[in-house]
């Protein structure tokens, strides 16, 4: 029976169980089809898991294993797992297995997900998920859906995929939109990744005035709050909205107090209704400006394009750098562009500590020796090996000037963030190959989920 080390490392500030995610590489011919995967912690407990195939050797054996698991590691510390697999393995089961119901609807324990026809998405029978868009001439607009896939049915992580698009008062369609919404057994977190795929059939330039993932209760909120510097609050039945205007300030419009302001809000909200608390977040909130959360008597709204006033934005310099993606009060969106967002969704948790684990979630890194013993990465050592202490400094005096740039020249917004400037004065680098390649490769050598965390936004950048 094979086996390799895996570390979950914290640096978020939690402590407790949270859903994790992540691929780990194994070597030529070990897994052949159907071979099963098993996980124990650090006390040789075993730990229910999900192993997933992505690639595949020659011989068909995995290559890559996507690994889903609820588990924990101390705040700002780390927990070790072993993950073993073969005819000797034996997979633990969760208590509550997430499973399928019919063609459109997944269930983990109390927490469901099901397509409706009313609504985009239902999140058991209290919340309601949609995505609206107001067009350049004011139309609202709601995403239509066409097709649901189970893209993964449990036994720890259930996906559906909603596939649709926008479609115009005439009834034109306009552009593609789906909607990935993840469950996980013993957990109340729901992980959504709304996109929206630019291939109008006519024209070049697409004007939006507002894109929204809109929450609604069934029960109106008794008080909600949005999370900037310090809470904000927002009474039953009032509306108010944190706009992030840039990378260093937001503005609360709406408030009792009058006008408020603040610097980089880690982007939560939390509604109080009759069924309890639900907590919303989106990743990397004020690094992807202009972005809203907005309290509305019925719910609340996500703006991941949200609206703006002509020149909202004109404060920011030089123009030749962020203003491309502004017209007048709309987004001008090139076609074959596509975008995309990640949010979480906790029925029974806070936002502080979702924003924090939306910005930095725990991943399975495999111990860097037997990840490279596996061939995955070629030809590569493992951080700490003599042969490589001062190519060790180098790599890690390189990755500092590297984000230290980006915070410094202010490479953040919506089309940017990933992204960075400058190379040739003008010009952003515009998702190079060898930026995201080298970055993985420290993050195999080290399992410091760092790397992996800047060489995800500098790959998805959640534009392509």
């Amino acid at each position: 029976m094979a086996q390799m080390t895996l570390f979950l490392r914290d640096y978020a500030g939690l402590d407790g169980a949270r859903p994790v995610t992540g691929g780990v590489p194994i070597a030529e011919g070990s897994a052949p089809a159907g071979t099963a995967f098993a996980l124990r912690d650090g006390g040789g407990q075993p730990v229910p898991v999900q192993a997933t195939p992505l690639a595949r050797w020659k011989d068909g054996s995995t290559r890559w294993a996507l690994l889903d698991l609820v588990g924990a590691a101390p705040a700002d510390g780390q927990a070790e797992y072993t993950l073993s697999w073969g005819e000797e393995a034996a997979p633990a089961a969760p208590q509550a297995p997430v499973r399928a119901s019919g063609d459109a609807a997944l269930v983990a324990g109390e927490t469901s997900l099901r397509a409706d026809e009313e609504a985009l998405l239902r999140i058991g029978e209290a919340l309601r998920v949609d995505m609206t868009l107001i067009d350049e001439h004011g139309e609202r607009l709601r995403a239509s859906v066409d097709r649901v896939e189970v893209e993964a049915a449990g036994p720890l992580r259930g996906t559906l995929q909603l596939h649709g698009a926008f479609v115009r008062p005439s009834g034109e369609r306009w552009f593609t939109m789906r909607l990935r919404a993840s469950v996980y057994a013993g957990s109340t977190m729901v992980r959504l990744e709304p996109l929206i795929i630019v291939d109008a059939d006519e024209g070049i330039l697409q004007r939006i005035r507002e894109l929204a993932l809109t929450i609604t209760p069934s029960v109106p909120s008794a008080e909600a709050r949005l999370g900037g510097d310090a809470p904000h609050t927002a009474p039953a039945g009032s509306s108010m909205r944190l706009f992030q205007v840039d990378d260093e300030r937001y503005v609360i419009e709406g408030s009792a107090d009058g006008a408020a302001t603040g610097g980089k809000a880690p982007g939560w909200a939390e509604l109080d209704t009759g069924d309890g608390r639900v907590a919303v977040a989106l990743r990397e909130f004020w690094q992807q400006w202009p972005k809203s959360l907005e309290v509305r008597p019925d719910g609340l709204a996500i703006g991941l394009l949200p609206r703006f006033a002509e020149g909202a934005f004109a404060h920011v310099e030089p123009w030749h750098k962020y203003q491309y993606l502004f017209d007048g009060d709309c987004y001008q969106l090139r076609t074959g562009q596509a975008r995309r967002w990640e949010i979480w969704l906790d029925t029974a948790g806070d936002g502080a500590s979702l924003a924090r684990h939306a910005d930095a979630p725990l991943v399975p890194a495999a111990d860097p020796a037997a990840a490279i013993d596996t061939g995955v990465w070629d030809e590569i050592f493992p951080a700490g090996s003599p042969e490589m202490a001062e190519y060790d400094v180098w790599a890690e005096n390189l990755f500092h000037a590297y984000t230290h740039a980006i915070e410094v020249q202010r490479d953040y917004g919506a089309m940017n963030w990933g992204d960075w400037y400058g190379e040739r004065q003008v010009n952003w680098g515009n998702h190079e190959y060898d930026t995201t390649n080298q970055v993985l490769i420290q993050y195999a050598r080290t399992a410091d989920p760092r790397y992996l965390y800047v060489a995800d936004a500098a790959a998805m950048k959640r534009i392509f």
